[in-house]
């Protein structure tokens, strides 16, 4: 086993404080880490630094300390909560784990990322890696393929023949997209044991290609009936590679970053488990609305940006705007007290500009039904609070939710 401290933190706390030898290398990652994830508030001390954040989970390597950042939203099986949240915010195929693949007491989100992808990997080497036809040009001492007659006009004979063939290769990108992952996960500080196994599977892709550019690869692959097998292993490579972001050594020393912003993956998890459940009859998209009004006398343009619109398809009317807030909701009975005034606003010019019903919705702290908490009518608005449970709800893909906005919807189609 790996020797190193362990610290954890937990979103929307006070600072933790950190000691730390602030030499160049440690200085230059904290730099690097504040530049990149303004999310991050690092305080620099005479003795280390304190850390905190609002919005991001994850992991951060500092040398041989392990800052383990936890989601407000506590529970014993957040490694599970947060990886599915990933999984059902991309465009991938539903995803589920079983018992022995499911770490959800670990404290170390590197370890139980890299077991889910391990396991996909040799599922795939055990059914069999693809392999494609590649049509290569050799001069050879005898023929292979077709003889290349254009080339042999063109060369001084020595004895070789240029020749033409197909050969069966599993240089392809689907799996130089696993290689890649694979050797990037092999920086992290992990278990001895996950080591070993990374290293085995590594040896068994080494007639790949090392390749560094993920976007490029990422383009070239295009799913089928014969590479659909990839589509679980292919999300955990990207879901590595995507959020582990700064990354260097110094001798034995790693310095590593693999943060999700909580914010944005809540958002983009409500507007996928909405559109998966009702896009083929609504339209489920962000939106931008340029505004303008007198300021001081001139004319300004306000642009609103709400997360989540909701559109009738036949129509092109807007039917429902969402604006999802990563917050506690402090509210613990129907009155208005929990409201937070801000958020209030916020939905009510949505509301207002696009003329249609509004939700805020936060996320639950306890219990499994998505409720409604408080409605409002403001100057003729109606806005709704709900909360949904993204702790249990994840597997169910919002359906409890997602109920709860089609009867918002219906209602307003009824006085349409």
């Amino acid at each position: 086993m790996i020797n190193f401290e362990e610290i954890n933190v937990i979103q929307g706390e006070p600072a933790k404080e950190i000691k730390l030898n602030l030499d160049a290398k440690n200085q230059k990652f904290l730099e690097q880490l504040q530049n990149k994830h303004k999310g991050i508030k690092l305080d620099f001390l005479q003795s280390g630094f304190k850390i905190s954040t609002r919005n991001f989970a994850g992991t951060i390597q500092i040398g041989k300390k392990r800052i383990e950042i936890r989601p407000k939203l506590q529970s014993e099986n957040w490694n599970d909560t947060l990886f599915f949240l990933l999984f059902i915010s991309s465009k991938e195929k539903p995803y589920f784990l079983n018992k022995d693949t499911s770490y959800s007491k670990t404290n170390n989100f590197n370890n139980y990322i890299a077991r889910q992808f391990i396991n996909e990997v040799f599922k795939l080497i055990s059914d069999g890696l693809i392999q494609n036809y590649n049509i290569h040009s050799e001069r050879m001492n005898f023929v292979r393929g077709r003889i290349d007659f254009k080339s042999l006009t063109q060369i001084k004979f020595d004895g070789k023949i240029p020749c033409i063939f197909f050969n069966r290769e599993i240089n392809i990108p689907e799996n130089q997209l696993l290689l890649m992952a694979l050797n990037h996960i092999l920086k992290l500080k992990l278990d001895q044991n996950l080591i070993f196994k990374i290293s085995e599977l590594i040896s068994v892709f080494e007639n790949v290609e090392n390749v560094f550019n993920k976007e490029n690869v990422i383009k070239k692959i295009s799913y089928n009936r014969l590479n659909e097998k990839y589509k679980n292993a292919h999300f955990l490579a990207k879901t590595i590679l995507n959020n582990q972001d700064i990354s260097f050594s110094s001798g034995s020393n790693i310095y590593q970053t693999f943060l999700v912003d909580m914010e944005k993956l809540f958002e983009d998890y409500l507007r996928s488990i909405i559109s998966k459940r009702i896009g083929s009859r609504f339209l489920v998209k962000k939106r931008k609305k340029t505004i303008k009004g007198n300021l001081s006398n001139k004319v300004k343009s306000i642009t609103l940006e709400p997360d989540i619109v909701i559109t009738d398809r036949r129509t092109k009317k807007d039917l429902l705007v969402i604006d999802a807030k990563y917050k506690k909701y402090p509210s613990v009975n129907r009155s208005s007290e929990g409201v937070n005034y801000a958020d209030l606003y916020q939905i009510l010019s949505y509301s207002k500009v696009l003329k249609c019903p509004a939700i805020l919705v936060y996320p639950k702290y306890s219990g499994s039904d998505a409720i409604i908490k408080d409605e409002f009518v403001i100057d003729g608005n109606n806005i709704s609070i709900s909360t949904i449970d993204i702790i249990n709800e994840p597997i169910d893909r919002g359906k409890k939710f997602t109920e709860l906005l089609m009867h918002k919807i219906t209602e307003n189609l009824a006085v349409i």
